[in-house]
C-alpha cells in the first residue's frame, strides 16, 4: 500500500511476481494485475502459458509484486563484466545470477552466467546451474527496495556470490 492508503498497483498494472515464500526472490514471472483485493492482495495473471494453452491467475499478497522494470532491450555495446549480478531470462521469469564468463567479446556477445538451481534446496551441494546465454536474455540486476530500484553491484552481493561459489 502507498503511504495515501491507496494500493501500490492497480488494475492492468504490467507487474513480476515472485509465486510463494518458498520460491520467493528465486525468480520474478511477469504477469499483469486484473484486479486490486482489497489494500495488499492482487489478482494477477501469468505471462507464460501452460501447456494446454491455459493462461495462469492467482491471487498474491502485494509482498510477491514488484513492477516490471522499464528496460529496453539489452543494447549490443552493453557488456557485463565477469562477477557482475545480472538477471537471465529462462523458462519464462528472470532470475538472478551472476556472469562467470564473457565468452567471444567482438562477435557473439554470450555470457556464461551461474544461477541458483529451481530445483535445489539452500543446502544442496548440487544448487546451481551454469548457462550460456546471449546478450538478449540478460539485464542489469538492479532489487526492489522500499517502492524503488536499486542497481546491485558487486560490492553490495559479497554475500551473494559467495553463496552461490560455497555451493559448488
Amino acid at each position: 500500500m502507498q503511504k495515501n492508503g491507496t494500493p501500490l498497483f492497480r488494475e492492468g498494472s504490467q507487474v513480476e511476481v515472485s509465486r510463494s515464500t518458498k520460491t520467493f526472490g528465486k525468480y520474478w514471472s511477469p504477469a499483469t494485475v486484473l484486479k486490486v483485493i482489497g489494500a495488499s492482495s492482487f489478482l494477477v495473471q501469468y505471462r507464460d502459458v501452460k501447456e494446454d494453452g491455459e493462461l495462469v491467475t492467482e491471487i498474491l499478497d502485494s509482498q510477491y509484486i514488484r513492477p516490471t522494470r522499464d528496460m529496453v532491450r539489452m543494447d549490443s555495446k552493453y557488456r557485463f563484466s565477469p562477477s557482475s549480478p545480472a538477471e537471465v531470462f529462462r523458462e519464462g521469469s528472470w532470475w538472478p545470477g551472476v556472469i562467470l564468463e564473457v565468452l567471444d567479446i567482438e562477435s557473439t556477445k554470450k555470457y556464461v552466467v551461474k544461477i541458483k538451481s529451481h530445483e535445489a534446496d539452500k543446502d544442496d551441494a548440487e544448487c546451481t546451474d551454469l548457462l550460456t546465454v546471449d546478450h538478449t536474455q540478460l539485464r542489469p540486476r538492479y532489487d526492489w527496495y522500499h517502492r524503488k530500484w536499486v542497481r546491485c553491484s558487486s560490492e553490495v552481493h559479497i554475500i551473494y556470490l559467495f553463496c552461490f561459489f560455497e555451493c559448488l
